[in-house]
């Protein structure tokens, strides 16, 4: 295989089975390193990423690609909370410093959300939440927890349905906390369970202030069954520095703030 790439007389699906486990390793592949490595013009690397995008294997951005993951099953929550737990925490602790006094909070379920709530040291604010797990958590003092009513779903240990949505229309919040399972530049904010996304999407559409983001590295690139979000209703997004730079430029070309954490590994 090597010394066909070298000849650069790779037969077209032989070249993009090369780029697509590329991508699929290191989250994002560059138009001017595929043609370097490939030998072939960036014209013709251009046309692969393009056939890829199709194929829904990639997302095309202005200097390459992002790997697409698609995510159909739900990831239960016993099992994500043991996933990236410094990550977490550090990304929870963020998050907590771009909330003010007086803020009034939705907050959906997850695991990055009860680290955000857990680092919170505001006065004054309210938290409107449909995670039942607040009532376990060591909660400050200082701030107000209203729980919504609702279906509590085992899998995800979240409050959903029609009770849960009417509390949750009776509020206009100053700020969003929303986690995530999957958060991608075409598709935008993806989760596995309907009930959910139309809970977030109420959220983010009852929120006059910023909408935040929480999803640790793993989260981005991966595409989920149900849209709650576009990229462009969001305002910053929260996350570690094992994030690629072409996922932050074209953040900031959108328009959303990238708040990135450092983890000591």
């Amino acid at each position: 295989m090597q010394a066909d790439i070298s000849k650069g007389n790779l037969i077209p699906a032989k070249r993009r089975e090369i780029i697509c486990n590329i991508a699929r390793k290191d989250g994002v592949v560059r138009i001017k390193d595929l043609s370097e490595k490939l030998k072939v013009t960036q014209m013709t690397v251009h046309r692969d990423l393009e056939i890829l995008e199709k194929q829904g294997v990639l997302e095309r951005t202005h200097g390459g690609a992002i790997f697409s993951h698609r995510t159909d099953f739900e990831p239960l929550y016993v099992q994500k909370k043991e996933k990236n737990i410094l990550q977490k925490e550090e990304i929870g602790k963020m998050a907590a410093s771009l909330i003010k006094e007086g803020d009034t909070i939705f907050m959906n379920s997850g695991s990055s959300t009860l680290s955000f709530i857990r680092n919170l040291s505001c006065d004054g604010v309210k938290i409107i939440t449909n995670n039942p797990l607040v009532s376990v958590e060591s909660i400050p003092n200082n701030l107000e927890i209203f729980l919504t009513g609702g279906l509590l779903r085992k899998e995800s240990f979240s409050l959903v349905g029609e009770s849960a949505l009417r509390d949750i229309r009776e509020v206009y919040a100053s700020k969003a906390i929303i986690g995530t399972d999957g958060i991608s530049m075409k598709y935008g904010l993806t989760i596995s369970v309907r009930s959910e996304a139309i809970l977030n999407s109420l959220m983010i559409a009852q929120t006059h202030g910023p909408v935040i983001i929480l999803a640790d590295s793993t989260k981005f690139g991966n595409v989920s069954s149900f849209v709650f979000s576009s990229i462009k209703e969001i305002s910053d997004v929260v996350t570690d520095d094992g994030l690629d730079n072409m996922y932050i430029e074209e953040f900031e070309k959108a328009g959303v703030n990238v708040h990135l954490v450092k983890i000591n590994r």
